[in-house]
């Protein structure tokens, strides 16, 4: 968030790009980026270091809608995952899930977001 204040940058989306499975991966491992979406002629500012352009990999994905209160991201996460693992046409995918908010929590006492898991048709 400092970098995007002090640069100007006028951010289309807020997104957090999850890598790993914390069910599966010790706390201090978990790997999370916080991107923002830009213009595709968007060019790094000067002294932007440790910043990267770069683009979530496409594809099919199945979207939840979501409102979070209380901070506790985790339950529509689990219903989402959940509900995936009982779809009989759809399979997640081994790629990093991401969620897009939609409003600002810090200031609205609640987020609302979109959930995004990469899937493929199931072969039956």
């Amino acid at each position: 968030m400092m970098w995007v204040d002090s640069k100007n940058i006028v951010p289309k989306e807020w997104v957090a790009v999850f890598y790993d499975n914390p069910d599966e991966t010790p706390a201090e491992k978990l790997r999370c980026d916080i991107v923002v979406t830009v213009p595709n002629n968007f060019t790094l500012p000067e002294n932007s270091e440790g910043v990267i352009l770069t683009e979530i990999s496409g594809g099919q994905y199945a979207v939840a809608v979501a409102r979070v209160v209380g901070d506790d991201f985790a339950k529509p996460w689990y219903q989402f995952f959940n509900s995936l693992l009982q779809d009989s046409a759809y399979e997640m995918l081994p790629k990093p899930c991401f969620e897009v908010y939609l409003n600002n929590g810090a200031e609205d006492g609640y987020w609302d977001i979109e959930m995004y898991v990469a899937v493929q048709p199931k072969h039956h």
